[in-house]
């Protein structure tokens, strides 16, 4: 899934090949990729059927697989994915980004429109989840991660956007 259009994320290497519809399915893989409605189509892989997703909305794929979405805090969407076989959450740029220099006013409002997005799956149990851990907001650097694991049950998180410091997780584990 692809969450938003930020180069770092979707660089040309996700999807290398013009012909990875054919790689696939030559692998006998069965597949069709959710890609949220800001990355561009000239960024579609070839060969894969695409559904461009918008926030709040819930999509069924071709194999039964359940994808909702979220409102980002910053671009994109944050994803619910449900298979027979269990749910992840994979939160894409869906943070309480708090940035030194902006207003407090700002600040505060970004946690209230994080927490409003994360309080629409409180109690739901994930098996897996991606969940920014990011270096960049200085001591506020765990305020997403901690509100999700307060209000979220989940067998396993895994940090992510933490830009090539992974001292970060470190960091949070002697923390918390």
């Amino acid at each position: 899934q692809g969450s938003h259009s930020l180069l770092q994320s979707l660089s040309p290497r996700s999807f290398q090949s013009e012909n990875l519809g054919e790689i696939l399915d030559d692998m006998g893989m069965n597949y069709q990729a959710v890609l949220a409605k800001d990355i561009g189509k000239k960024k579609y892989p070839a060969g894969v059927k695409v559904t461009t997703a918008y926030h709040d909305q819930t999509y069924i794929l071709d194999n039964g697989t359940q994808v909702s979405t979220l409102l980002s805090t910053d671009s994109g969407v944050a994803f619910v994915v449900k298979t027979s076989d269990g749910m992840i959450y994979h939160a894409g740029d869906l943070n309480d980004w708090h940035w030194e220099g902006e207003t407090e006013d700002d600040n505060r409002q970004m946690t209230s429109m994080y927490r409003a997005e994360i309080d629409k799956i409180k109690g739901a149990h994930f098996d897996a989840a991606f969940v920014p851990l990011d270096p960049r907001q200085e001591e506020h650097y765990a305020d997403g991660m901690l509100y999700f694991l307060k209000h979220v049950d989940c067998n396993a998180v895994f940090p992510m956007h933490y830009w090539n410091e992974p001292s970060v997780i470190d960091r949070f584990i002697t923390e918390y």
